[in-house]
């Protein structure tokens, strides 16, 4: 049954890229798609390339009962499963490979069925794990807190809600790991953390806060020959309805409590919401998705950074999918605000002559193959339109990362959902972003 599954999916989505792919062990092909599923949802979080040219993957597995599953798969060069491991009640939100094993990061999960209080039904705890080689678990360590605080006159401890958001090493080989957390009734915190390289020792931790709004981090932390530490947030505030986000790029020194922060959008009437916080050969850059503040017209954007931390505003470049697939049209910062097409920026990648943008599509009348597609948008580096592809069946495709390859194709990982089946995918192209035989 699964194979009649994993023939089907993979037969409409290579149908509707106008590709055609054969399972040929003895070919040397450079491009490939192949698809992880089962009985329930696959939901992909991110690939990363490994040591050995082959690719380390995680996802989340949706159960039945409700319960979330970490997936962590490592693949051959082709994409072909060598192993995998299943991390009960959690998720992987970023991987570091290394040479013997790798780094993960994410959340631990607790369910409390009986709490009396709704914000206790469900905690979760940062997890960093030292994983080797052959998926086995050689390390562990888990962020969590709890407060205590009076209600209705009794004493009442709350848990404080932990994520692990990003991982990285610094210039001396320590780990450095990037999160969140909550305490209840405040906005949520940032915190940056350094390990020794076997996670058995914290060397320090430093939380940074803002009084108006939360932190919601993107996947990713730099780390500077000079150890000096960045990453993407999106500062984010909720009334009712309407939501109020914006892009700020934090930098601090290593163990330092002073942050500075360049900021993208704070001042506009709509929301800017980051995703993806990459390196380039001139400094970073990032993209989301620009959208009012109900959430509707919403457009791709992206945005150079120098290697300062600067955000270059002149740099920005906005992307209506209809428009673009039917008129190549990118937008400029005075037409930002044409949305013809519900587009949203999900992941970007760095090439030697621009940047590959990658994000989702909802089909129109003119545009797309039903549902959701994932849309590729390769720019030269001053945001000039080199090509479009745009990727996906009659079901739903998203992207949840996407990397450049040593050969200068694309890695692209994602979830493609079918009838109601979510499956993790994915797809190697070449730098064109296209599948060849």
């Amino acid at each position: 049954m699964l194979n009649k599954i994993y023939l089907v999916i993979g037969l409409m989505f290579l149908l509707a890229c106008c590709t055609t792919f054969e399972e040929a062990e003895q070919t040397d092909r450079k491009t490939f798609v192949h698809f992880y599923s089962s009985g329930t949802d696959y939901f992909s979080s991110v690939a990363e390339l490994d040591t050995d040219q082959g690719y380390i993957i995680s996802g989340q597995v949706r159960n039945a009962d409700g319960i979330t599953d970490a997936l962590v798969i490592k693949t051959d060069s082709r994409g072909r499963k060598v192993w995998q491991k299943i991390i009960p009640k959690g998720v992987v939100n970023a991987i570091q490979p290394l040479q013997n094993g790798y780094i993960l990061v994410g959340d631990s999960i607790q369910l409390n069925a009986g709490s009396a209080q709704v914000h206790e039904l469900e905690n979760t705890y940062a997890r960093l794990i030292l994983m080797d080689a052959k998926g086995n678990i050689v390390g562990h360590n888990i962020k969590y807190d709890s407060i205590l605080t009076t209600q209705n006159g009794q004493d009442v401890k709350l848990n404080v809600d932990y994520h692990g958001d990003a991982v990285a090493l610094d210039p001396s080989g320590n780990i450095i790991v990037l999160g969140s957390f909550r305490i209840p009734g405040q906005k949520a915190q940032a915190f940056v953390s350094a390990f020794s390289p076997d996670i058995s020792n914290s060397l320090w931790n430093v939380s940074y806060i803002s009084l108006d709004y939360d932190f919601v981090n993107c996947n990713t932390v730099h780390v500077t020959p000079s150890a000096n530490i960045a990453w993407a947030t999106k500062m984010f505030t909720q009334e009712q309805n309407v939501s109020r986000e914006f892009l700020s790029l934090p930098h601090v020194g290593s163990n330092s409590v002073h942050i500075s922060n360049s900021t993208f959008g704070s001042t506009d009437t709509r929301n800017y919401s980051v995703e993806d916080f990459q390196k380039s050969s001139a400094g970073y850059c990032a993209i989301g998705t620009y959208s009012e503040t109900s959430g509707l017209n919403a457009n791709m954007y992206f945005v150079r950074i120098d290697a300062n931390f600067k955000i270059i505003p002149e740099s920005a470049r906005y992307i209506d999918g209809q428009e673009l697939l039917l008129n190549n049209t990118i937008l400029d910062g005075a037409s930002r605000t044409v949305s013809v097409s519900y587009d949203e920026g999900m992941a970007i990648t760095a090439t030697d002559d621009g940047y590959v943008l990658a994000g989702t599509l909802t089909s129109t009348p003119a545009v797309g193959n039903g549902g959701k597609d994932i849309l590729l948008v390769k720019v030269d580096p001053f945001g000039n339109l080199l090509w479009k592809k745009l990727l996906g069946g009659t079901g739903d495709e998203t992207v949840s990362s996407i990397r450049l390859t040593p050969d200068n194709g694309l890695l692209i990982f994602g979830t493609n959902t079918i009838n109601g089946l979510s499956s993790m995918m994915l797809l190697k192209t070449d730098q064109n972003g296209e599948i060849t035989n």
